[in-house]
């Protein structure tokens, strides 16, 4: 089975970070599964003090580009090393900044989505995907990656029921492992 990295649905706005734009490199360098040559650390502004954040394993964001503690680091070196590599961040709080977490650029791609039994449509006057309704994906899934996003919506993170068992058991706080049923049914 193939699991989805999403914010938790009831995870508060407030406690979601914003992508600096302005001074970070272009977020979607970090969605094209190739490694990024950092000569500037990318930030992400929160609007909650640096005790809120130090509860959370993984940090939600607006760029929905993984952000991670050293915790999660951990998991993710010891199954999926192969799969990502971590880059550190500026992660800026409302009273300070938090230096012990890491941005996973993901570097594994495969077409694991089923477009023939799934409901998708497009942005409009292009073949993008723009969103689905209904999710399959192939019984293929991602094949010997544990970590990885889909050629043809990248947008998606896509996680190994292996991994997705070890994170599980990590008992990780600002993370939603989900099957396609759980969010599309």
């Amino acid at each position: 089975m193939i699991y989805i990295w999403r914010i938790p649905n009831n995870f508060p706005n407030v406690k979601i970070g914003t992508y600096d734009r302005d001074i970070s490199p272009d977020r979607f360098l970090f969605t094209k599964g190739i490694r990024a040559n950092m000569t500037i650390k990318p930030t992400i502004k929160f609007s909650v003090k640096m005790s809120e954040i130090n509860e959370l394993d993984v940090l939600p964001n607006d760029a929905l580009l993984p952000i991670v503690n050293d915790k999660t680091l951990d998991i993710l070196n010891k199954f999926a090393n192969q799969d990502f590599e971590s880059i550190p961040v500026n992660i800026s709080a409302l009273d300070g900044n938090v230096s012990s977490y890491s941005l996973i650029n993901i570097l594994s791609k495969v077409n694991a989505l089923d477009l023939n039994n799934s409901t998708y449509n497009y942005v409009p006057g292009t073949k993008a995907i723009l969103g689905f309704s209904k999710l399959k994906f192939l019984v293929k899934g991602i094949g010997y990656y544990n970590l990885s996003r889909d050629v043809d919506f990248f947008p998606f993170i896509l996680v190994s029921s292996m991994l997705q068992k070890e994170l599980i058991l990590g008992n990780l706080n600002g993370i939603w492992l989900a099957s396609p049923e759980e969010i599309f049914d």
